[in-house]
């Protein structure tokens, strides 16, 4: 087996450890569901010797997350040993610890990197983890930076936030972050009652352009984690030195990646959570029980990875000429998204084709088409003086132009995809979120296109 293993390039190089399960704030977006450990956590001896079988299995990364990791007393005492045997070690908090203290323990442990979770200015990011939660998060990503430690911020993309994304990167360099790292917050745990806070498909199409612009302003490095994409124009600058292929080479959980819950459970990615009122399908065994390299090694292991069959795939995924190597996205996202893990939809290219087919079902010269269709959007169409169509079910709000006409956007139709846009103030007013002024795989944009 262990051939085998080294054969097809089965070797944990990354691992993601939930030290603890135990959190001090209750955030919306949670994923696990933190809040108290779970029962049977490792014991220090336990997870001592769990870093030496990862650094035994060639792992090189390990980043400690939870729950809240600093909430684990030893869990400076680990990051030493992990970097004493040649390991990086990462750690993700939500900023709450005192400051002082996570910089000795950051100090002890070797850390490479500390990340600090900002999902919005104080407004927004209170209303997702608690009052004071982003006095005290700034405080410590400030103090972090002031000792010399590599520190960035981390921030999960919602609806509820996305407004505010380039003022986060802007708050992280003022603040002395290096680098901003976005992830996509999805449906599972507390998230899964909370439609609100989820993004659409369709929000890729501003979303990955207006990182790229991120990126390229200066300040702060930007990268996205495996959950956003995938085959966008940005995709080799937001994803670094991780892709040197340029594009998206699918999910690596179970093959080059591990997670480690905080009783044992070993999964390929912690990411990948059970739906509600469901046994989780994804923990392949405990190092209670059995060893890491046993659990690794076992055969049928990961079947969802390493026994891969692109006619499992469905939708866009299975039709995708990127399939083979892309493997269908993110695991984790089609699963929350989906309850499959055979279509992630939350996938750049997908939406960018499908929205230019539909443009191109559907030809702008056909007036009277238009108003029949646009009228179809929940409302009745309205034709204004330059000529223009628009229709009801947009944005709401009322905007009023530089040229003093006021606007409801009420009855402009953002998310009309007929091949006619609303006149460009319209479009100016109401629609700056709705369509992709760069998609590289997608029509060009409308007349009046959002800067």
């Amino acid at each position: 087996m262990q051939e085998l293993v080294a054969r097809l390039g089965y070797v944990p190089r990354t691992c993601v450890w939930e030290l603890t399960r135990a959190c001090n704030l209750d955030c919306g977006h949670c994923g696990s569901m933190a809040g108290r450990p779970r029962p049977a956590e490792l014991t220090t001896e336990r997870a001592l010797a769990l870093v030496d079988e990862l650094a035994a299995l060639g792992t090189e990364l390990v980043t400690f997350s939870g729950g809240e990791p600093t909430l684990r007393r030893d869990w400076p005492r680990l990051g030493r040993r992990a970097t004493d045997l040649g390991l990086a070690v990462n750690l993700v908090t939500n900023g709450q610890t005192a400051p002082d203290a996570l910089v000795r323990g950051a100090r002890a442990a070797g850390l490479a990197n500390v990340a600090v979770s900002l999902d919005g200015l104080r407004e927004q990011h209170d209303a997702l983890r608690g009052p004071g939660a982003f006095e005290r998060a700034c405080r410590t990503v400030a103090e972090l930076a002031s000792a010399g430690l590599w520190v960035d911020v981390m921030f999960t993309v919602l609806r509820t936030n996305r407004r505010e994304l380039a003022a986060v990167h802007a708050l992280a360099g003022r603040l002395g972050a290096r680098r901003l790292r976005v992830q996509l917050g999805k449906p599972m745990g507390n998230q899964s009652e909370r439609d609100d806070l989820t993004l659409r498909p369709a929000d890729l199409l501003w979303l990955l352009p207006a990182l790229g612009r991120l990126a390229r302003a200066g300040g702060p490095e930007v990268r996205i984690g495996d959950s956003v994409g995938y085959f966008s124009a940005e995709e080799r600058e937001l994803r670094g030195k991780h892709c040197a292929q340029g594009h998206w080479t699918g999910c690596y959980a179970g093959c080059q990646a591990v997670g480690i819950q905080s009783d044992g459970g070993v999964k390929g990615c912690l990411s990948l959570q059970p739906r509600a009122g469901e046994a989780d399908p994804f923990v392949e065994g405990n190092v209670s029980e059995r060893s890491l390299r046993a659990i690794w090694e076992q055969p049928g292991a990961f079947a969802y990875n390493r026994d891969f069959d692109p006619d499992e795939l469905a939708g866009a995924c299975r039709r995708c000429s990127h399939a083979v190597l892309c493997r269908g996205g993110a695991r984790c996202v089609a699963h929350a998204y989906t309850g499959s893990l055979r279509h992630d939809p939350m996938c750049y290219l997908a939406v960018a084709r499908a929205r230019r087919a539909e443009r191109a079902t559907f030809p702008a010269s056909a007036a009277a088409a238009a108003v029949l269709a646009l009228a179809g959007c929940g409302g009745k169409a309205v034709i204004d003086g330059g000529g223009g169509a628009s229709g009801a079910g947009g944005d709401t709000g009322t905007t009023t132009t530089s040229s003093s006409s006021t606007i409801d956007c009420a009855t402009v139709c953002c998310g009309c995809d007929y091949g006619v846009p609303p006149p460009p103030e319209a479009f100016q007013a109401c629609c700056c979120e709705g369509v992709c002024c760069e998609c590289d795989y997608g029509t060009p944009p409308p007349p009046g296109c959002c800067p």
